[in-house]
């Protein structure tokens, strides 16, 4: 059985990639995270196989809980995802 944890400050893509893990049948969700420190304490208590966790949330942000998860669970797996708040910009020729 694979237990993740996925951590967001936005709830649809905190809950958005779990909705399908349950028909999977050997995946089961085990925590949910919406800031950096509750990430970091949410993994420390339940564990997860693998914490996937966004780069920008409000206080400690993906980094700071990344290596404050790290220090204190070092074999822990963590898979880092984000995107780019700001807009791209095109070159122009």
């Amino acid at each position: 059985m694979t237990t993740p944890m996925f951590a967001d400050d936005e709830a649809l893509l905190r809950s958005a990639p779990a909705s399908p893990l349950p028909l999977e049948g050997d995946v089961t969700m085990l925590a949910k995270a919406e800031e950096g420190e509750e990430a970091v304490q949410a993994t420390l208590r339940h564990r997860p196989d693998i914490l996937v966790i966004d780069l920008e949330m409000p206080g400690m942000d993906g980094l700071g809980a990344v290596a404050a998860t790290r220090r204190r669970r070092p074999e822990r797996a963590i898979l880092m995802l984000t995107r780019h708040a700001r807009p791209v910009c095109s070159a122009r020729p």
